[in-house]
């Protein structure tokens, strides 16, 4: 989605700046227009293909399986960071 518009500028840019000193006109000038008219079939070409990328199945998120959560410690489970130690942090 990023490149399609980039490569649209330059190639725009080109085009216009070629068919602008073809005319005799400053190439900058059609150049930068080349570019910005690139820009906008990049932006389209690039949604258009992202469009049709979206509705084959394959290519859509979709939610596969639910896990259920362990036991937390009020139900007879350990914490997160393993078992429990009991003895207040004092070793005898």
């Amino acid at each position: 989605a990023y490149v399609t518009p980039v490569l649209g500028i330059a190639a725009g840019y080109a085009a216009g700046a070629a068919l602008g000193s073809a005319l005799g006109g400053p190439p900058d000038a059609s150049g930068a227009l080349g570019a910005l008219a690139g820009a906008a079939a990049g932006l389209l070409g690039a949604r258009e293909g992202l469009r049709r990328l979206g509705a084959r199945a394959g290519m859509r998120p979709g939610l596969r399986a639910i896990i259920a959560r362990g036991l937390n410690e009020a139900e007879g489970g350990s914490s997160p960071g393993g078992p429990r130690d009991d003895t207040g942090g004092t070793e005898q």
